[in-house]
């Protein structure tokens, strides 16, 4: 389980991040920073990674992958004069493009529009809240967040069809 100490951590992430982003990036889009991820659903364990994504207000129905592949290396070209902040690495090829970074010792993935990985987290949460002992039991069993998480969601999904084919 997530300690005290990460939700904290986390916490000061998003709110140094969301000032760099409203007084940096963009503040004519009105873009902000939300975690999400196996800190948001409950099934984070303790200096498990945060999984961040920005999100825009004002963003058009046509933005592309290239438009937020954009946003990351702005908000890259930015966090590199932040000491807080240390570039590990960006990854524009991939289907979401992420930008990995280093934050008080703790590995960062910032993706951009990543609304599908928001949802699917806020789905996990509420599984969680259905039944307090998933997570507990699903946590004794993996090793690592991304495989507790992996094996979750499927699981759960498993469940889900089962009974809703009942």
């Amino acid at each position: 389980m997530v300690s005290k100490e990460d939700e904290n951590q986390a916490e000061k992430f998003i709110q140094a991040l969301n000032a760099i982003i409203k007084e940096d990036l963009d503040p004519e889009r009105h873009c902000f920073a939300k975690l999400f991820g196996s800190m948001s659903t409950g099934f984070g364990t303790k200096g498990c990674d945060f999984d961040v994504v920005i999100l825009s207000a004002n963003t058009p129905e046509s933005e592309s992958t290239e438009d937020n592949k954009d946003v990351l290396m702005k908000l890259r070209k930015i966090l590199l004069d932040k000491p807080d902040f240390e570039i590990k690495n960006v990854i524009l090829t991939a289907r979401v493009p992420i930008l990995k970074l280093e934050y008080g010792g703790r590995d960062v993935d910032v993706s951009v529009n990543n609304e599908k990985a928001l949802k699917n987290s806020r789905l996990l949460h509420a599984y969680a809240q259905l039944d307090p002992l998933i997570a507990e039991k699903q946590g004794r069993k993996q090793n690592s967040p991304d495989q507790l998480q992996n094996s979750f969601n499927y699981q759960t999904q498993s469940k889900v069809k089962v009974k809703v084919k009942v």
